[in-house]
């Protein structure tokens, strides 16, 4: 809700910019606070870490910004559960993890739920 009313002020970009600074801000004096070490230690580590931060972060969070600036927030809200059906299915497909049923018929309600609250072009009277 608070992006949503962000974007009534402000670009997608910007709200994600200053949404990921607040947040970096605050994970870092975690981080801090309770690991020595923060930074990758190898190259591969570091292109994780790269790879996330653009793919995740940028992506996934610039783009639902765009989408809560377009769509009311309560469905945008249920939408953001796609995330759980998309990881299940990434660690299905990609890492070979194994899905419940319960898991799969979760997901199955995820879909469901936002098929039926997705916003529906008005009837045209003619």
């Amino acid at each position: 809700m608070a992006v949503s009313r962000a974007r009534d002020r402000a670009g997608a970009a910007r709200v994600t910019f200053e949404a990921g600074a607040i947040t970096a801000t605050i994970l870092l004096a975690v981080a801090l606070a309770l690991e020595p070490r923060i930074l990758p230690q190898t190259w591969h580590g570091l292109a994780a870490l790269t790879a996330m931060a653009l793919i995740s972060h940028a992506g996934g969070q610039g783009l639902l910004s765009v989408a809560l600036g377009r769509l009311p927030a309560v469905f945008s809200s249920l939408v953001m559960f796609l995330e759980a059906v998309a990881t299940a299915l990434f660690g299905w497909l990609i890492l070979g993890e194994a899905l419940t049923f319960v898991q799969s018929l979760g997901g199955a309600l995820i879909l469901f739920g936002i098929w039926i609250a997705r916003p529906r072009a008005e009837a045209s009277t003619g």
